[in-house]
Order: C-alpha cells, then structure tokens, then sequence
C-alpha cells in the first residue's frame, strides 16, 4: 500500500510538475535515445507478466503487469512533455511493437523460458526486473537531468520491489532464486 502511494503522488507530481520544468529544458539525443528503449523495456515487462499470469495463473504478476502500466505512463509523460520524438509506441490501450533488436531477444528468451513450468516463470519474471535494475543504472549515468534521474531512481526502486515480490513467490515454492544478471551484493542490498 505504501509504495502504491509513493507511485500515486509522484504520477501526480510528474503530471503537475514536469510538463513546466519540461519547457525550460530540452533532452540530449542520448537521453532521448534511453527513455525511448526505457518505455520499450517497461511495455516487454508488462507483456512478460500478462503472459506468463495468463499461462500459469498467476494472479500476482497480474499486480506486477498493472504496476508496469503505471511506469509506462510514467515514461510516456517524459516522452510527451519533453517532446522526445518516439516510434509508434504510446496510448497504453494501443498494441506496441518493441523496436530493439537486443529487447526482442530478451523478450522471446524469457517467454520461451518461463513456458516451461511457473517457477521458470518467476526465475525469467526476477530476470526482467534484474534487467531493469542494470539498465536504469546505465540510463541514470548518462542523463544530467535531476528530474529524469529522480523518476529513474524511483522505477529502480520500484523494480527491487518487483523482485522481491517475485522471489519471495519463488521461496513460498522451494525454490531459492540466484541473480543471474545484477551481483550478489547488489541482491542482498535489495533484498
């Protein structure tokens, strides 16, 4: 409950806030390049989640789908309000088709993974969000943008939630999950 609050006030505050701090700054191309494949990570999770609830009937990563959904509209607010020229990717009732190569690939390797059984599931569902965690860090070091850097901490955050919620499903089935992507430390700090 608490993070949902911590997710509604800072919707409210980028909706409010952004779109005035927006029109006194504008997005270098490599900023405008990572929000781009940042909205396309967050559209691979959700559909990954939906998927794998769909298959394995999983009502809790139907949470963690909708959670998705609130950090894509997140990300389209970025998009809109800094005017970051974007493929045909926005309105969340609207089919997405993910642009990258390396994203396309991970997205048919996790699914094929995860069809295997509900735990290989989880395992590709807490590699998603590992991914997410490496990839905002990498997003963060190239932005000098305070705002953009805040909402990138704040989806890091909200995604070591994400893994724990998931590993802690993995124990409730016996099974211990073992980062694959992010280290050991790294794990133990978020968990």
């Amino acid at each position: 409950m608490r993070n949902l609050k911590i997710l509604l006030t800072f919707v409210l505050l980028t909706v409010l806030v952004l779109p005035v701090f927006s029109q006194i700054c504008t997005l270098s191309d490599k900023e405008q390049i990572d929000i781009i494949y940042l909205l396309e990570e967050e559209k691979m999770a959700h559909d990954l989640y939906v998927s794998f609830d769909e298959k394995w009937d999983m009502p809790f990563l139907s949470g963690i789908a909708y959670s998705e959904s609130q950090h894509i509209a997140i990300v389209e607010s970025i998009i809109l309000n800094y005017s970051v020229p974007s493929p045909d990717l926005l309105i969340l009732n609207k089919e997405r088709i993910i642009q990258s190569n390396y994203l396309q690939k991970s997205m048919g390797e996790l699914l094929a993974n995860g069809s295997k059984s509900p735990v290989y599931a989880l395992k590709s569902a807490a590699q998603m969000e590992e991914m997410s965690i490496i990839d905002l860090g990498k997003i963060i070091a190239n932005s000098s943008n305070s705002e953009l850097i805040d909402t990138y901490r704040l989806l890091i955050q909200l995604s070591g939630q994400h893994l724990r919620e998931i590993t802690d499903q993995l124990n409730l089935m016996g099974y211990e999950y073992r980062p694959v992507i992010i280290s050991p430390e790294t794990y133990n700090l978020i968990m």
